[in-house]
């Protein structure tokens, strides 16, 4: 029990850390620039979500209905969800950074989110990835595991990427390359 709640309190003190990215960009480069990078990152939430296609609530459903003797069915179903995860956020990752000019053009009216889509959408394969792992992690009643990156690594890499904003000349572009950077550290 102490253990389990001193994982929450790391977690909940890196999660702070979230508040210190959105304070430290937002003044560095000015609410403008974060809400651009807000607006790119609105997109990638929303595909990020199809990538996904519900593997990791099948994760979480499958893999405990496996009993003790069902680890060959476990491997299996964790296998098939990390392909059908590689496929899709293969796909749409590619294909947020062909359609980024239209997409921020038709659908965001804002032709200047272009790059930070392309770059903040090469992120949609690393937390499909990230998020099937850490559902496979909790599906075996490993919690420690998904404060560890999502409450401390994911936020903490985040903060420490986004330094570079204060001498950067594309603030935007850093906080994409930034939150990518964050992404694929959440994997590793």
């Amino acid at each position: 029990m102490a253990k389990a709640a001193s994982v929450n309190l790391v977690g909940m003190a890196a999660r702070s850390s979230r508040a210190l990215v959105t304070l430290f960009v937002t003044r560095v480069s000015g609410p403008g620039v974060f809400g651009l990078f807000t607006l790119a990152l609105a997109v990638v939430d929303i595909v990020g979500r199809l990538a996904l296609f519900g593997m990791d609530k099948s994760v979480l459903k499958f893999i405990p209905e496996q009993g003790k003797d069902g680890e060959d069915r476990r491997y299996a179903i964790l296998s098939a969800s990390l392909w059908i995860g590689l496929g899709l956020g293969l796909a749409l990752s590619v294909a947020v950074a062909l359609l980024a000019p239209w997409i921020a053009a038709r659908w965001l009216s804002e032709p200047g989110v272009t790059l930070p889509l392309r770059i903040v959408g090469l992120s949609i394969l690393p937390t499909t990835l990230a998020s099937l792992f850490l559902a496979a992690t909790k599906a075996l009643k490993i919690m420690s595991y998904d404060a560890f990156v999502t409450g401390m690594l994911l936020p903490l890499s985040l903060l420490l990427l986004s330094v570079p904003i204060v001498w950067a000349q594309d603030d935007l572009a850093v906080l994409a390359v930034a939150y990518t950077g964050a992404s694929v550290a959440g994997v590793v």
